[in-house]
């Protein structure tokens, strides 16, 4: 329900064709690993932004990966800690989460963006990715990225 009325929301400040045949929306869901408390958030997208795996882009001559590679990398389950730790309503302090991205509403025609270039740790230095990436001719199988039904 909660999904559905955030889309409708959405869809209130300017529906347009462009957002029938590219809109989708993300489910990012956080789960405290102290308390197991959940927070869940609802956000449109137009288009996609996939990492590169790392362990791919680290191989040497950048190595060759596919377009569900790239797919299983952005909704990988991420440990937020330290720096990036969650602030938990139920715990009241900050905690180490764990987050995951799932696709809640597929749009009609999906647009990704392959990130291509990667940064050193200074953040100021960043290079291009020779990584070969291998896209199907066929339909793409999204149902893994799918949330669950909301209950």
């Amino acid at each position: 329900r909660a999904a559905r009325e955030a889309w409708a929301a959405h869809c209130q400040r300017g529906y347009s064709a462009v957002l029938e045949t590219f809109g989708g929306q993300m489910r990012s869901t956080i789960r405290c690993l102290e308390c197991g408390n959940s927070s869940v958030t609802f956000d449109p997208f137009l288009d996609l932004s996939l990492p590169i795996p790392p362990e791919v882009a680290a191989s040497p001559g950048g190595g060759t990966c596919t377009l569900m590679d790239c797919l299983d990398a952005f909704s990988a389950e991420e440990v937020l800690e330290e720096a990036d730790a969650y602030y938990c309503e139920h715990c009241k302090a900050r905690r180490p989460a764990s987050k995951q991205l799932r696709l809640q509403r597929c749009p009609p025609v999906l647009v990704v963006q392959v990130m291509r270039f990667s940064h050193s740790d200074e953040r100021t230095a960043r290079h291009k990715l020779e990584t070969q990436l291998q896209v199907p001719e066929e339909a793409l199988d999204l149902t893994h990225m799918l949330a669950p039904p909301e209950g």
